[in-house]
């Protein structure tokens, strides 16, 4: 059904960014995928800041690319979750995106 809602790359996969272009040319499955991938990250998000409270949680990989069309719906679903009397922390793109855990690694490793 992917195929047939314009979702897949040419060679037939798909990604964070071939959802949300489907999205925007008015897919619904597309649009229900986002709303799916958005409903687990933010009850995944919900929990951790439930239980650790930080004040700055940095969304990473190739999603985080897609910058406010994916973080300002997650931080309104995440406010929803959390317990009252949290605050609800920062949510950002990291500015590495899907390169971030390798140059963290590389950065442990001169160490």
């Amino acid at each position: 059904m992917t195929r047939e809602a314009g979702i897949t790359e040419a060679d037939g996969t798909v990604n964070g960014k071939t959802v949300f272009d489907a999205a925007e040319r008015g897919s619904d499955e597309a649009v229900k995928v986002i709303e799916t991938y958005t409903d687990y990250l933010a009850c995944g998000l919900a929990n951790l800041i439930n239980g650790l409270q930080p004040e700055v949680i940095g969304i990473g990989g190739g999603i985080a690319k897609q910058g406010e069309k994916l973080l300002a719906p997650l931080r309104k679903k995440v406010e929803r979750e959390i317990f009252g009397g949290i605050t609800l922390p920062r949510i950002i793109g990291c500015t590495l995106g899907y390169k971030a855990g390798l140059i963290g690694a590389a950065m442990a490793g001169r160490r």
